[in-house]
């Protein structure tokens, strides 16, 4: 036998090495898909005032993506006006609210797409919300309050149609963006509404 030839058995060792790599490789690949997180739609399922935390008062259970479920939601109760209170951490994958939306004191809302507010959106204090794209419509009101100092960010191009009344300080902060005012935008007298970012403009006809 010559120095480079293999023996037949060391050629089928060889093939035989080759054919589990891959196979191994496309187990690996078939689990990764299988583990993909699936989209829920979870809607506020209450005509009664509540919190984000409590699983009661949606209909597929808390809305917080994982590594099994993304989650679109929907805050709307046409026959009821009920104040929903942020009271946790949470990030989910799209957002409509035709209600109160409340953040609690230094909770962070993190939505990976877009945000429809024409209900109320309430930014209370050390909080941030974010979002691809924060669209305030023509019904809808954003409020900036909070302790006196305090102040939030939303992290998101912003579309504003309605009314944002900015009693408190906020940060507008997202790159690449271009922000629209077609509402009206009220600045509490010695408060502070700054924009920053990379890249972003601000076309203002309100």
């Amino acid at each position: 036998m010559n120095a480079g030839t293999l023996s037949p058995r060391a050629r089928n060792s060889r093939v035989l090495s080759a054919a589990l790599a891959v196979t191994l490789y496309g187990l690996a690949a078939g689990s990764a898909a299988i583990a993909q997180p699936q989209p829920v739609t979870s809607d506020w399922n209450t005509d009664s005032s509540g919190v984000w935390s409590d699983p009661l008062n949606w209909s597929s259970g808390v809305p917080q993506n994982n590594t099994t479920n993304t989650f679109v939601t929907t805050i709307d109760r046409p026959l009821a006006n009920p104040a929903i209170t942020l009271d946790i951490n949470a990030t989910i994958d799209e957002l409509t609210n035709n209600e109160i939306l409340s953040f609690g004191v230094g909770n962070n809302l993190t939505v990976v797409r877009d945000v429809l507010n024409t209900g109320t959106v309430v930014l209370n204090g050390l909080s941030i919300f974010t979002a691809e794209r924060f669209t305030n419509d023509a019904a809808g009101t954003f409020q900036v309050v909070g302790a006196l100092g305090s102040s939030n960010t939303l992290a998101a191009e912003w579309f504003n149609l309605g009314a944002a009344n900015i009693d408190r300080g906020l940060l507008v902060n997202k790159s690449n963006v271009s922000h629209v005012n077609s509402g009206s935008i009220n600045v509490r007298k010695r408060e502070r509404l700054a924009f920053d970012g990379l890249n972003y403009s601000l076309l203002n006809t309100g």
